[in-house]
């Protein structure tokens, strides 16, 4: 049924449709396509490549810091070129940057439902509901308080805003699975903890449970490397 609608589509197109001279096309911007690829080629191999090894290693920054010099690199061309990929007016017009912004945060992996409560928190924050300065000073309880009345934010997601973002220093977040997991490993026990049984044990690292969550999260995310006897047997096989 579809190929006789698209028959009829096709052959009313080549009756009616007149022809009209093709205009000269456009150049392709051969510089803004290497640019661009290469930058978006260095960034996707550096971040993969911190998955399994450091961040600190020359092929996971030196990828990373190519693709964002790529990256600026090609914004500069794309004001100076005849045809390029990208024209700034497309970029800078309200309507369409908001669009093409939302479509590269969707891309990156935000679900639509992240994307509301990003712009609801900006909302806030711009329309002096919320202070940041004023946020930065509240008790963690309080801060909590205040934050999880947003929806899409729960206590995990402030708990990470006040370890990363306000560096707080007494700081646990027993509900995050791979915190659980380091610590049942940690302390060799036979189960998954409990987020109650995680601020058990974290009780006793106060006023730096920050900092023990930390270490915690780095042993997490490390890979496992072999005992040294193990080591040692397998260089001498």
């Amino acid at each position: 049924m579809n190929l006789i609608f698209a028959g009829v589509a096709f052959l009313g197109g080549a009756l009616l449709l007149k022809r009209q001279p093709s205009p000269a096309r456009p150049r392709l911007d051969v510089p803004g396509a290497l640019l661009a690829s290469g930058g978006v080629f260095c960034l996707v191999y550096g971040f993969a490549n911190a998955a399994t090894h450091s961040w600190d290693t020359p092929s996971t920054w030196g990828f990373l810091a190519a693709g964002v010099v790529l990256g600026i690199a090609f914004a500069a061309w794309q004001g100076r070129a005849a045809n390029p990929l990208l024209p700034p007016r497309v970029v800078l017009d309200r309507n369409r940057g908001g669009a093409y912004l939302s479509m590269l945060i969707a891309s990156a992996g935000l679900s639509w439902r992240k994307i509301s409560t990003l712009r609801d928190l900006a909302e806030r924050l711009t329309d002096g509901r919320l202070n940041q300065d004023a946020l930065s000073r509240l008790p963690d309880d309080e801060l909590i308080a205040v934050l999880t009345t947003i929806p899409g934010i729960g206590p995990w997601t402030v708990q990470g805003a006040m370890l990363i973002a306000l560096r707080r220093e007494d700081v646990v977040l027993p509900g995050d699975l791979a915190l659980r997991k380091s610590v049942q490993a940690a302390y060799q026990l036979d189960h998954l903890p409990t987020q109650q049984e995680v601020l058990d044990i974290a009780d006793k690292w106060r006023p730096y449970r920050s900092l023990a969550t930390s270490y915690l999260f780095s042993a997490a995310f490390e890979p496992a490397q072999a005992p040294p006897a193990s080591r040692q047997r397998s260089a001498s096989a």
